[in-house]
C-alpha cells in the first residue's frame, strides 16, 4: 500500500508558515485516510482539497501583500 508521507518530507514545507505547515500536515493525513480506504467510497473528495487550498491561499497572501 503506497502512502503520500508526511509533509515535513517536501522540500516547499520550509517555506511555509506554522499555520500553513499544519494546514499540509491536516491535508496530508485527510489523503492518507483517503488512501488507505475504499478510493471510491466518495463522490466529493473536496474536504481533502480544502486544506491545501487554504494553505496555498494564505502563502500567496504572504508573498504578495
Amino acid at each position: 500500500m503506497n502512502t503520500f508521507g508526511l509533509a515535513e518530507e517536501y522540500l516547499f514545507f520550509e517555506s511555509l508558515s506554522l499555520e500553513e505547515e499544519e494546514l499540509f500536515s491536516q491535508g496530508f493525513h485527510l489523503l492518507n485516510h483517503v488512501y488507505t480506504i475504499q478510493q471510491d467510497a466518495f463522490t466529493d473528495y473536496s474536504f481533502v482539497v480544502f486544506p491545501f487550498a487554504k494553505a496555498y491561499e494564505g502563502y500567496l497572501k504572504r508573498i504578495f501583500f
